[in-house]
């Protein structure tokens, strides 16, 4: 089986310059004057005693601006590692270069085809994938780095195998903190308390990471250690609609069409995030976001051939606490605290947005009435788009740099 790691890298404003209201929103882009992680997590690849593997580098900028200077910074720092590892490079000129072959309608396949936000970035993951002729993607995060001599082996180890008389074609990995482990820092704050999100992964985390056997079903995946076969993501995209926590989401897409993912309790790679600098509010909105949309989708489920309806008890304990009547509750009251927390510090922007993501959750809930038709019209344009890929693998003029 041919093996893909693609490795999507993002890059952001120059450290000296403010945050643009324009800029796509990613949880720490490197500033294009700073070293970043890309470096750091293809030299640990060097350690891996598989050598059946390639690996693409996916640059992507925070706004459309510094699309070129990104594109030449990511192919600088790959360049440096192209004698020891197969590795190229693919970023906005390639994305629109594809987009012109693919048909440059608003509608359509050639709408897939963007690398602007965490959904469309890891669609473009698997475009990059089945461009290269891979039977398996491997996912991979630039803030990460591989300290398993076999981790490429154990990628590969269980796909195509049977669990439960069911073929494997999705395996989830997971990631060990910087200081060891893989449990999630829990917070005390008096306005969370309601909320709780770090206990509940936790909880899951315990159950699927922490106990046998190896291999087991999972709710939950970690975007930056998963593992697919070319008939799932030739299949299933994920849904652009998802800002934060496409990952999770794209289990639940998977599931509705039959395709379990299996957590690896051995599959795991180190995550080394930048500290990052993320107002309490706006963090808590991708919350709100993520899992009130999660919650549309399940509710929308209709019996479909071919399709099968998830249950929240499917994807419990986590994701599936905060996909339940109560989430409502949960959004009003941890706004609420976290609102008066502000006023108290005396932050009037900050009270203001806290208490606005109720009123944005109230908004989402009113706009997708159909979340499930409108993921099955995604998913038609996405076969479309995938079947259309090996006809360009060779195309002259998206080789052009």
């Amino acid at each position: 089986m041919k093996t893909v790691v693609v490795i999507p890298s993002y890059w952001g404003r120059p450290s000296n310059e403010p945050f643009d209201t324009a800029d796509t929103i990613y949880d720490h882009p490197t500033p294009l004057d700073r070293e970043g992680t890309l470096a750091r997590a293809l030299e640990s690849f060097k350690i891996s005693n598989s050598k059946d593997f390639e690996i693409i580098v996916l640059g992507a900028a925070t706004n459309q601006i510094f699309e070129k200077q990104v594109e030449r910074r990511v192919r600088e720092i790959a360049a440096g590692y192209e004698k020891d590892l197969p590795i190229s490079v693919m970023s906005h000129g390639f994305c629109d270069r594809l987009k012109d072959a693919v048909g440059s309608q608003d509608e359509g396949p050639a709408s897939l085809v963007s690398l602007y936000g965490y959904s469309n970035i890891r669609n473009f993951c698997m475009i990059a994938a089945e461009m290269h002729g891979a039977d398996v993607i491997v996912l991979f995060d630039d803030d990460e780095v591989v300290e398993d001599p076999d981790y490429l082996s154990k990628c590969v180890e269980h796909i195509g195998k049977k669990n439960g008389g069911k073929e494997i074609k999705g395996i989830a990995g997971w990631y060990k903190r910087p200081t060891g482990g893989y449990l999630c820092p829990t917070t005390r704050d008096w306005w969370w308390m309601e909320w709780c999100g770090s206990e509940a992964m936790n909880e899951a985390f315990k159950l699927y990471i922490g106990r046998g056997p190896r291999i087991k079903r999972t709710p939950f995946a970690f975007g930056g250690n998963m593992v697919m076969h070319k008939e799932i993501f030739n299949r299933i995209p994920f849904d652009p609609k998802i800002t934060r926590g496409e990952d999770i989401d794209y289990l639940f897409n998977a599931k509705m069409f039959g395709y379990d993912f299996y957590l690896d309790n051995e599959l795991w790679i180190r995550h080394l995030p930048p500290s990052g600098h993320t107002p309490d509010w706006m963090g808590f909105r991708q919350n709100v976001l993520r899992f009130t949309y999660a919650r549309q989708k399940l509710i929308s489920q209709v019996e479909i051939d071919g399709m099968f309806v998830v249950k929240v008890e499917d994807v419990d304990p986590y994701p599936g606490c905060f996909m339940r009547d109560d989430l409502d509750r949960k959004i009003f009251n941890t706004s609420s605290m976290l609102g008066l927390h502000y006023l108290l510090e005396k932050d009037d922007e900050g009270y203001t947005e806290s208490m606005r993501n109720i009123e944005l959750a109230k908004q989402l809930i009113r706009d997708e009435k159909d979340p499930i038709g409108d993921y099955l019209r995604l998913k038609e344009n996405w076969e479309k788009l995938m079947n259309t890929l090996p006809s360009l693998r060779n195309h002259v003029d998206l080789l052009v740099e």
